[in-house]
């Protein structure tokens, strides 16, 4: 992979190609070059979600790596729940795979803590930091409402092979289930 290659410039980049997708001012990525093609890829996949229904359009407030990750922050306009969840997916799918992804080079990495602290995500040629513990993709829970009393919670991980993000676990909840559990929490505390 190159290293000399500059950030994607992200404004340039949705004019040419996309009009539903709007970056503002101060929303360039401010992250390193190897995840111009996760970044490029999140956008092309936001767009296509976005022109499923005309008029609608997503805003990029700022996209940077905090924590070891990209983060895409955006708002929607004119958009159905359904193109929210989407673009939920999208951003999250664009989140883990950063986080198998050298910034600096774009070939396969880990998230690393520096001595000083520092997270960041790096290849073996990029760092010289051990790999956090645990080594690989991570698991975490995505929990939605269905309806008024009931939600759904799925333990997912990050597939790099596929690109997807993969359901572990699947558990449907209602609003008793979660006042209980707050309620044992408490008790424990």
């Amino acid at each position: 992979m190159r290293t000399d290659q500059p950030t994607v410039d992200l404004r340039a980049y949705c004019e040419a190609r996309y009009p539903q997708v709007v970056v503002l001012p101060g929303a360039n990525p401010s992250c390193g070059p190897g995840w111009n093609a996760v970044l490029t890829t999140a956008v092309d996949r936001m767009a296509a979600v976005m022109a499923a229904r005309p008029g609608s359009a997503i805003y990029l407030e700022q996209v940077k790596e905090k924590y070891g990750t990209l983060r895409i922050y955006w708002y929607g306009k004119a958009m159905t729940r359904r193109q929210h969840r989407r673009i939920d997916i999208i951003e999250s799918l664009a989140e883990e795979r950063s986080g198998c992804v050298c910034e600096t080079c774009g070939a396969p990495a880990y998230i690393r803590v520096s001595e000083s602290g520092n997270v960041h995500t790096a290849c073996d040629a990029h760092s010289d930091d051990p790999p956090e513990e645990g080594k690989g993709p991570r698991e975490f829970t995505v929990t939605r409402p269905i309806s008024r009393r009931r939600r759904i919670s799925e333990g997912m991980t990050y597939d790099f092979e596929s690109d997807r993000l993969v359901v572990l676990s699947r558990r449907t909840e209602t609003n008793s289930h979660w006042k209980r559990k707050r309620l044992e929490a408490r008790l424990e505390d």
